[in-house]
């Protein structure tokens, strides 16, 4: 059984990898299968798990919200020094992302108690953290920030 399995998937990374797209797409179309069957199932438990909490406090709710929004941050797999936290308040979710250099971008969203929607909300939060991780990368890191919190560009210092 073992045998057959590591045979099947040494096939499997020779076909990937060939420079013949041809080869490699009936590979590389099965794999995109699992992967999405894997998500899909992935949120069909969260979906059934939000379902059955909606029954019960909102609090409760809401609060394992914040754990689905924390646990989908672990699994993005962020890049080298950037953190995140959600935080369960009053009147929502609240996602904080610290950059390297400690600046806070932060995302937050009011849950109707509606799984299907809510989950949309975290879809969305996670997108828009990386839209600002790209942008902080993009940036140019001469720009100073004053304490008033508007930005001053700094000279470059080789001309």
């Amino acid at each position: 059984m073992k045998e057959k399995k590591i045979e099947e998937v040494s096939e499997e990374i020779d076909a990937m990898g060939q420079e013949s797209e041809i080869k490699a797409s009936h590979w590389v179309k099965e794999k995109g299968k699992e992967w999405d069957q894997e998500t899909e199932q992935e949120q069909g438990k969260t979906l059934e798990i939000l379902k059955g909490r909606t029954k019960y406090k909102f609090a409760d709710y809401k609060r394992f919200l914040g754990k689905e929004l924390m646990r989908r941050g672990w699994e993005e797999g962020y890049p080298k020094d950037w953190m995140f936290q959600s935080v369960v308040t009053d009147n929502g979710i609240v996602y904080y992302l610290r950059s390297p250099d400690k600046r806070l971008f932060v995302r937050a969203f009011t849950p109707v108690n509606i799984p299907k929607y809510d989950l949309v909300a975290i879809d969305k939060i996670i997108e828009s953290s990386w839209v600002a991780i790209e942008k902080w990368e993009k940036e140019d890191k001469r720009d100073i920030i004053l304490p008033s919190g508007s930005a001053k560009h700094l000279p470059n210092p080789n001309n």
